[in-house]
Parts: C-alpha cells; structure tokens; sequence
C-alpha cells in the first residue's frame, strides 16, 4: 500500500511538471501558427517552421525535462517518503516506477508533433512517426532520468565539501565535453553517441544499429539504478 502511494506522490509531482512544460510549448506552437496565417511573408515557409519546433526542438527539450526529472525526484522525495514510513526499497522501486512518465511525455510529444505536421502539411518530421525512433527516444529520456536521479543521490549522500569537488568536477567534464563536440565531432550529437556505442560493442564500421543503442541505453539505465539503490540504503535524514 506505501508503494502505491509513493508511486501516485512521484507521478502527481512529475505530471505537473510536464503539464507545464506542454501548456508552453503549445502555446509556443499556437502562436506561430496564428503569426504564420496572419504574415505577409510566405505561408509555407512559416509553418516550416513551427512544424520544425513541434518535430524536432521540442523533442530535445524534452531529453533535457527528463534529466531534470531525476534530479527532482531524490533529495525532497525521500525525506517526505522515508518521514511517512516508506521502506528505502519501495522508494527505489517508485522511481523506477516513474520512469513511465517518460513514456507519457515522449508519446504526447509524438501526438502534438503529428497534429502540428498535419496542420502545416510537411513531411520533414515523418522519422518522429516510426516506432523505433519512439523508442529511442524513450530509452534516452529514462536514460538521462536515472542519471539525474543518481547525480541527486550522490550530492545528497556527501559532505559539503565533497559536494564542491564533485560540482567542480562537473563542470570541467562538462567543458571538456563542449570542447570535443565542438572540435571533434563538429557539434554533431549523433557522432557522440555513434563513438559511445562503437566503444561499448567494438562497431568498426560507424554504423549504429538500433539495438546496440538500446542495449547500451538499457546497461546505463541499470548501472545508474544500482548505484542510486547502493546510496539509498545508506542515506541519512538530513535536515
């Protein structure tokens, strides 16, 4: 029964939080189809546009919400969980619980994407319809989610200090990350995660076949769920 209702906790903090994210991207959307019907300029052109967010941008602002998911979902959840007398176990499993969420947003992702390429009759974003794209994406959202929560976990568990050499840590990551991508990989995401998979299954040929890029998603899901359980079984209560 505590389970069921750390599960409806999670899900009633992250759907409201999607539903804000969604009630502005739509209104982002209406917006440009309204400018785009009264513009002098061309039509078609415009709602090139507006369909590009709907199909493409939208779809990494939701990687990016998902990331912040899990970082949301560790420090404040497991004080008021663990406060109202929710075993560590079953706050563990209602976060992988709520990794669905991510189904649910990518899925009225797709729907909003779809509506909006109808209205404006491209074909640009026909890839967002396949099914395989869909998964995917979900496995990254759920993948960046797992690591958020556990980056959450790990900053809540260390010492002041220790929080500053991790942050600082983070950053020059960060900006060594920004520095290959940029001279290596020419800003191109999809090199990234091409070199990522031919690391992990030893691919020569550049090619990256979709189930090697779920399995190396699946592997980081379930690396960063064990690391995150190990730290919540030794978590204190802090004020």
């Amino acid at each position: 029964m505590k389970l069921g209702n750390a599960v409806k906790y999670r899900y009633k903090k992250l759907l409201k939080a999607a539903a804000v994210y969604f009630v502005l991207l739509c209104t982002v959307i209406l917006a440009g189809l309204i400018a785009s019907f009264i513009s002098k300029t061309d039509r078609s052109i415009n709602l090139v546009y507006v369909s590009d967010i709907a199909a493409n941008f939208s779809f990494y602002i939701t990687v990016i919400l998902s990331f912040f998911f899990g970082i949301c979902s560790y420090k404040s959840d497991f004080k008021f969980l663990m406060q109202n007398g929710v075993s560590r176990q079953s706050i563990h499993l209602s976060f992988i619980a709520s990794l669905f969420i991510n189904v649910i947003t990518v899925f009225i992702n797709t729907v909003i994407a779809v509506i909006v390429c109808l209205i404006a009759d491209t074909l640009g974003a026909e890839d967002v319809f396949y099914p395989k794209q869909f998964i995917t994406l979900t496995l990254i959202c759920c993948t960046l989610m797992c690591i958020g929560y556990f980056i959450s976990a790990f900053i809540y568990s260390v010492k002041s200090m220790h929080k500053i050499v991790t942050a600082g840590i983070i950053a020059l990551l960060f900006l060594l990350f920004v520095l290959f991508w940029h001279l290596k990989c020419q800003g191109s995401l999809l090199v990234i995660l091409y070199a990522v998979c031919g690391f992990l299954f030893g691919s020569l040929t550049g090619f990256i076949y979709f189930g090697h890029l779920a399995a190396a998603l699946l592997c980081l899901i379930v690396f960063n769920l064990s690391l995150s359980h190990i730290i919540t079984l030794k978590a204190v209560i802090k004020k």
